[in-house]
C-alpha cells in the first residue's frame, strides 16, 4: 500500500494487486527508480510499480527470511537471505 506523506493524514494513494500472505519480516520497505521493494519471509524480493501498486516483478531467494537489500547502483542490488544465499539481482526501474 502507498501512502502520501505528506499529508495531514493517513492518505493510502494505492494498494498493490498482490496478497503476500502472513508476513513476519522486519524489514524496511524502499523505493529505488519508481519500484518500490517489499521483502518476504518466505524468499521474495516484490516490486511494485510507485506510482499505482502493480506488481512488477517477484525474485524468490531462498525458502526463510530475506535481510534488508543493498543497492549497488540504479538497476542492481545485493540480496542475502537469512540462510547464507547472496544473490546479485540486475533489474529495471519503471
Amino acid at each position: 500500500m502507498g501512502v502520501d506523506t505528506k499529508a495531514d493524514t493517513m492518505k493510502i494513494t494505492w494498494k498493490g494487486e498482490r496478497n503476500m500472505g502472513y508476513d513476519i519480516l522486519p524489514s524496511i520497505v524502499e523505493e529505488r527508480d519508481g519500484l518500490v521493494f517489499s521483502l518476504s519471509n518466505s524468499g521474495c524480493i516484490y516490486a511494485f510499480k510507485r506510482t499505482d501498486g502493480a506488481l512488477a516483478w517477484i525474485h524468490k531467494l531462498s525458502n526463510c527470511l530475506v535481510n534488508p537489500l543493498s543497492f549497488l547502483n540504479e538497476n542492481r542490488l545485493i540480496g542475502t537471505t537469512m540462510d547464507g544465499k547472496i544473490t546479485c539481482l540486475e533489474y529495471h526501474g519503471f
